[in-house]
């Protein structure tokens, strides 16, 4: 009887495992069930194997061994699981808003986000009088990732660049993984009836790929998508796993790297996407222009080591070609790798030791650059 029950119950676990797959579209209880099939057939072809190749006694030894061995596993996992969040409990965020690291930092500093969805107090559509208004539009540099709405690039200016004539408003319209052709779309959407008395564009190197951005395909740690998601999300162990393990990729060869992948877009001039690049660039100044609005350009460049050169910074052909166009237009364009290059180690201006967007370092140096050159400009405006 025993013997009948023990065939019984994991034959009805498999019967409702199966039974919730063909009613449930929910990932995590799929998850789940599938977790169970997985476990009940294993079981159930490798039990009576293992009993014809070693007998009973040893079957069940071998049983108990694997299940210590699993007990054991797990627990040095989430041993390994602590001690990584203990060890970095400094990080605010990584590179995306997806991994664990970002989404404890969210949770303990919850974006305020307004009406439109951006990082910025609501504000009234007729600007107050006596006020100058500065709109700021650009990508998550401008939103602020991994940092304090205090210690973003556009509150330093707000704070410090005073206006003699009038009061000074600085509006954020910075959201993450958004291109130059976006934001001239946030400039009819929102932008333009905001008032705004100047408008300020905050670029970065990867704002030329437009909608279509590099993929990070990549041979997976883990054969299951959900479960890989779900660990991406939560632990801050896989993160560090998984982050080594694509750049082992890389670095033998495996996957196309992104500088292979921009210098294939963008290297010539004259190809396809250069020239659309250029265009949308064109674009956002002359939808400025035509409504008589004064626009600046700040160009933020990729925060690597330079050993003080500025030969150091990749994708230097791309500044160069954004460079002219300002030129073209007589827009005054901040490029930051002037004073970038200085700073030593370049990690000094990242959010964090995982995170290479500018920290608040960065985004007070910036802000000391951006009212120098442009804060003449403002005071001819009336600020």
């Amino acid at each position: 009887m025993t013997g009948k029950r023990f065939f019984v119950i994991p034959v009805a676990l498999l019967l409702i495992a199966l039974l919730v797959l063909s009613v449930t579209s929910q990932r995590e209880i799929m998850f789940i069930a599938k977790l169970v099939v997985l476990i009940i057939v294993t079981v159930s072809v490798s039990l009576p194997v293992l009993v014809r190749l070693y007998g009973l006694k040893k079957t069940k030894k071998i049983f108990v061994n694997a299940l210590l061995l699993l007990v054991t596993t797990v627990a040095g996992l989430a041993t390994a699981e602590l001690a990584i969040r203990l060890a970095y409990s400094d990080v605010s965020t990584t590179g995306d808003n997806t991994s664990y690291f970002a989404r404890r930092w969210r949770e303990m500093n919850p974006p305020f986000l307004n009406r439109f969805g951006f990082r910025e107090r609501d504000y009234a559509g007729n600007k107050p009088a006596n006020t100058f208004r500065i709109a700021v539009v650009g990508d998550s540099f401008t939103y602020g990732q991994g940092i304090l709405v205090s210690d973003r690039f556009t509150n330093i200016v707000e704070r410090t660049a005073e206006c003699e004539a009038s009061g000074l408003e600085v509006l954020n319209f910075g959201r993450p993984g958004s291109q130059t052709v976006d934001q001239t779309g946030f400039l009819d959407d929102y932008v333009f009836d905001s008032s705004p008395d100047f408008i300020l564009l905050q670029w970065y190197t990867n704002d030329v790929e437009g909608r279509e951005r590099f993929k990070y395909s990549h041979y997976p740690l883990i054969p299951s998508s959900y479960l890989t998601g779900l660990l991406h999300r939560y632990s801050g162990l896989y993160y560090l796993v998984n982050r080594q393990w694509v750049r082992l990729q890389r670095r033998l060869g495996l996957l196309e790297s992104y500088d292979h992948y921009m210098m294939r877009r963008f290297g010539d001039p004259d190809s396809a996407d250069s020239r659309k690049a250029i265009g949308e660039f064109e674009e956002f100044i002359k939808r400025s222009v035509d409504r008589n609005i004064p626009v600046g350009v700040v160009m933020f460049p990729s925060l690597v080591e330079t050993g003080g050169s500025m030969d150091a910074y990749p994708y230097d052909f791309l500044f160069d070609r954004m460079l002219s166009v300002c030129h073209r237009y007589s827009v005054q364009c901040l490029d930051l790798r002037h004073v970038y290059v200085n700073i030593e180690p370049a990690r000094k201006l990242w959010a964090s030791r995982l995170d290479a967007h500018p920290g608040a370092l960065a985004n007070r140096i910036a802000a000391e650059e951006i009212i120098r050159l442009f804060r003449p400009e403002w005071e001819k405006q009336g600020c």
